[in-house]
């Protein structure tokens, strides 16, 4: 398998630089999670789970955060944050 060798290390398999172009040549330059500025192409489900090198699973990502995620496949399926209305709707101001 490559792309990872059992270590926390990664190793670019064959191709990886054209992969990588056309994942943002696809997707364009902006953080799929923050919408920074996107420099690195991060996967969607980490090849360690069963993720492969298709476009399909390969997304551009900032620095920040492609490295601050492990390989834990709920933190990709969530994605973005989405902001929620509260869970309790706040009374009337007016006076009774």
């Amino acid at each position: 398998m490559t792309g990872h060798n059992g270590l926390m290390t990664w190793t670019a398999p064959p191709g990886w630089r054209r992969i990588r172009q056309q994942v943002f040549d696809r997707y364009g330059r902006q953080c799929w999670r923050c919408g920074r500025y996107a420099d690195t192409v991060d996967h969607l489900t980490p090849v360690v789970l069963g993720g492969g090198y298709d476009l399909a699973n390969l997304w551009p990502c900032c620095r920040r955060s492609n490295y601050s995620t492990g390989a834990a496949l709920g933190n990709r399926i969530r994605g973005q944050r989405r902001h929620r209305a509260p869970a309790y709707q706040a009374w009337p101001t007016a006076r009774w």
